[in-house]
């Protein structure tokens, strides 16, 4: 781990030890969310619907933000700015509140989701987008970026990650098909804007209109 953690500091910094670090940021969460959730398995999952979404929220801020987070900044000096959480600008203060009011109007309209359902599904989805946009446009971005260097090649290669490793247990057919253009469009995104908050109110809401 020091040594790591010396050569990343380092602008000489070998390949080998950026592959490594990627390698493990992608691994943590895989096998943190495994063990999160077998142990909420053993306590015993609640029949309340607000306290499994706690539970899920624990799960996923745990294993896609806390730990991964942590390791990175014990291999890498960085800051929140540049993974991309700042102080939301006025442009996203109108963007993204109106695109998210409009995802609620058409669900009111043309969807048969009852309101206590919506609710749960919101919160829900709130963890899961901000936790793995923290995670695959955040920190694995800003390393795979190291590695890189060209948009095009970082972009393919984080949304490949995002699409099939963080959501391996679905058939890679449904990857390909519906997760990697998306995840592909999400990180372009991020590419262009250098900011979390748009990939996270983008992922929030496919995922609400996607239920």
């Amino acid at each position: 781990m020091k040594t790591i953690k010396k050569n990343l500091t380092n602008p000489n910094s070998t390949q080998i030890d950026l592959y490594l670090s990627v390698m493990l940021l992608i691994m943590l969460p895989v096998f943190f969310i495994i063990i999160t959730s077998l142990s909420l398995r053993l306590i015993g999952t609640s029949n309340n619907s607000y306290l499994f979404v706690l539970q899920t929220g624990f799960s996923m801020v745990t294993s896609f933000v806390v730990i991964p987070y942590f390791y990175a900044r014990r291999i890498n000096r960085f800051t929140l700015k540049d993974l991309g959480l700042m102080r939301l600008t006025i442009t996203e203060l109108v963007i993204i509140p109106i695109s998210i009011i409009t995802m609620y109007v058409y669900v009111f309209n043309f969807s048969d989701i009852d309101n206590t359902t919506l609710v749960i599904l919101s919160l829900q989805t709130l963890f899961v987008a901000f936790s793995e946009e923290f995670w695959a446009r955040g920190l694995m971005y800003y390393f795979i970026n190291k590695i890189f260097k060209k948009p095009i090649v970082v972009v393919l290669t984080t949304s490949i990650v995002f699409a099939f490793v963080t959501h391996s247990s679905r058939s890679f057919l449904e990857n390909l098909i519906f997760r990697l253009p998306c995840s592909i469009f999400i990180t372009f995104l991020y590419y262009k804007t250098k900011r979390l908050s748009y990939p996270i109110a983008f992922h929030f809401i496919y995922n609400i209109l996607a239920y």
